[in-house]
């Protein structure tokens, strides 16, 4: 292979490579253009004469048919102007007007001069944005007759003119020449503008414990620059502009940060008139630790197939939260079922299964690693009363009743042990928790002593157990 065979085998892979694996995709800028504009008011200029006794000129140049047949103004004055004001107020503050296109409708106003030669006429079509005109158009030469009609539209393009709030556009008309006057029936303009486009796709990544870099897709081709706004663990701002970079910059390294912080960010395109609306926001944790661990963990059942999770965030530099569950067991079994975002203190466990207990637990990671976990807390998915306890049992022990039963359900919340020393009246002594299979009653005095038991949720109660006899001796 030669030289010249290696370089373009180069070339090519170089541009296979670009093609497959891509990089930002290209700046893509769409252009905007306003309906047809008709005049709205008078403007700076109002040298010409309205065909019809009114005040103003401007009705006289907005009719829908181009036929002068209702109105018109004209002029027999050389270099006379009239301009008119359109309503722009659809065109954004910010943009960029790039074209003003202007469509005239017009005619001599007489075909022939009675007190000599006469010399065709012929005017011009200009604007005038925020007090300043245009250049004139190359002037039109009109057929010989005073019947207005369409003529072609003059294009004013290239053109970077700047909206702000007031901005006022008039467009008018210029007697350039000739004996026979000037009469428009109808002028209207077409404008075409690019907005200041927000950035997209704005991306966050932390880099080191004091750095984190950022890039977003450029979508303005009229930026003077954009504006790297950020807001310290908090996504709902307040965001302060900490730098800005020039026209077509796409990146920005945000150094000298502070250790096991969230930074959020957004960015905004800006010109010499105003900003953009601001990127999505994202964000990045300057992490040189792991995070602390959750606290006030709380399960609660709003319903028989759902457990709603709440705790409390005591981290500024976790990437999310981990949750885990296990089914009717507090101490095994536990797998993690779902995660949630950095700030997120909440979470819907949904579409459980009914008269089951959901054993809960939750952390805190990030790139270093996982937090402890927090407190352990449960959710009663219950439907009914518990089912009964089984295989209840007393036996003494010195001064102390040994009570055992078996726990039959999933779905109660507390045992509830009652005492009797007559087998008659019988008092609640002791409320054992979730899964409790025994209980001890201490410090008795000799005698004979009655138990039975029962299961609660919020439901209601089971039916109590057979009624055991305990004596101490």
């Amino acid at each position: 292979m030669n030289k010249g065979h290696v370089v373009l085998a180069i070339i090519l892979i170089i541009g296979l490579s670009i093609i497959i694996f891509g990089g930002y995709p290209a700046k893509q800028i769409f252009a905007s253009v306003t309906p047809d504009l008709i005049p709205i008011k008078d403007g700076f200029y109002r040298h010409w004469t309205p065909s019809t006794p009114r005040l103003a000129h401007f009705p006289n140049v907005d009719e829908t048919p181009c036929d002068g047949s209702w109105s018109y103004n004209y002029t027999n004055g050389y270099y006379a102007r009239d301009t008119y004001g359109i309503d722009i107020s659809s065109v954004p503050v910010g943009s960029i007007i790039t074209k003003i296109e202007i469509i005239p409708c017009a005619s001599l106003n007489s075909t022939k001069r009675k007190d000599g030669p006469s010399v065709a006429s012929s005017f011009s079509v200009f604007y005038r944005l925020n007090g300043v005109n245009s250049r004139d158009s190359l002037p039109f030469k009109l057929p010989k007759n005073n019947i207005p009609a369409p003529l072609p539209p003059v294009k004013f393009d290239k053109l970077k003119l700047g909206v702000v709030g007031n901005s006022n556009l008039e467009i008018g008309v210029y007697y350039a020449g000739g004996n026979l006057g000037v009469r428009v029936s109808r002028l209207s303009a077409v404008v075409t503008y690019e907005i200041l486009s927000a950035p997209t796709s704005l991306d966050a990544v932390n880099i080191s414990s004091s750095q984190n870099n950022l890039t977003w897709q450029d979508n303005s081709n009229n930026e003077t620059g954009f504006k790297i706004e950020r807001s310290l663990n908090n996504s709902n701002g307040p965001f302060v502009k900490v730098a800005t970079v020039g026209k077509d910059v796409v990146s920005y390294s945000d150094i000298n940060l502070t250790a096991d912080q969230t930074y959020y960010y957004q960015v905004k395109s800006y010109n010499s008139v105003t900003d953009s609306p601001p990127s999505n926001i994202d964000y990045a944790v300057t992490s040189s630790k792991a995070p602390s661990a959750p606290s006030n963990f709380d399960v609660m059942n709003p319903a028989s197939d759902q457990n709603d999770l709440t705790w409390k965030d005591n981290s500024n530099n976790e990437d999310g939260f981990k949750i885990e569950m296990s089914l009717n067991n507090q101490f095994s079994g536990f797998s993690e079922i779902a995660s949630t975002p950095m700030d997120v203190n909440y979470f819907s466990d949904l579409n459980l299964q009914a008269d089951q207990t959901y054993f809960y637990k939750v952390r805190a990671y990030n790139a270093i690693g996982n937090s402890s976990y927090s407190a352990t807390d449960y959710g009663i998915t219950a439907t009914m009363v518990p089912n009964d306890l089984s295989n209840f049992n007393g036996t003494a022990t010195g001064t102390s009743a040994t009570l055992t039963w078996t726990d039959t359900s999933t779905n109660e919340e507390t045992i509830r042990i009652e005492r009797s020393a007559d087998n008659i009246t019988f008092t609640e002594v002791a409320v054992k928790g979730i899964n409790s299979i025994s209980h001890v009653d201490v410090n008795l005095s000799k005698g004979t002593y009655y138990y039975k038991a029962r299961a609660r949720n919020v439901i209601g109660d089971s039916n109590y157990t057979s009624t055991v006899t305990v004596v101490i001796n």
